[in-house]
């Protein structure tokens, strides 16, 4: 297995929404609910090609609390040692627009 799995999931890329504002206007509320189900998917096969003592990280773009934290208590719930990051104390790190100047701005 690997030593690392990096699942870059597919989502609503709300977390862009400063670089790109029409997003607002065009996602619908079935697209938005559609994505926790295909990420807890992608996770799920993702898991099973962590080796032992390795890693398993989760992304998106989304802000949302339905694309990140809800999958991941949802994850959670997986046989997985999880990371802490020194800087909060806890396995999870959001890191959002508004707080950290970050929404994937290839410029910076």
């Amino acid at each position: 297995g690997a030593a690392v799995v990096l699942v870059d999931a597919p989502c609503s890329s709300t977390g862009v929404l400063r670089r790109h504002p029409s997003l607002r206007w065009q996602l619908t509320k079935e697209e938005m609910d559609s994505y926790p189900k295909l990420q807890k998917e992608i996770l799920l096969n993702a898991s099973k090609l962590v080796g032992p003592e390795g890693g398993l990280v989760y992304a998106t773009c989304a802000i949302n609390r339905a694309e990140n934290e809800e999958v991941a208590d949802w994850f959670s719930q997986a046989e997985f040692e999880r990371w802490p990051f020194r800087q909060q104390g806890t396995e999870r790190r959001a890191l959002l627009p508004n707080i950290h100047n970050t929404d994937g701005n290839p410029e910076r």
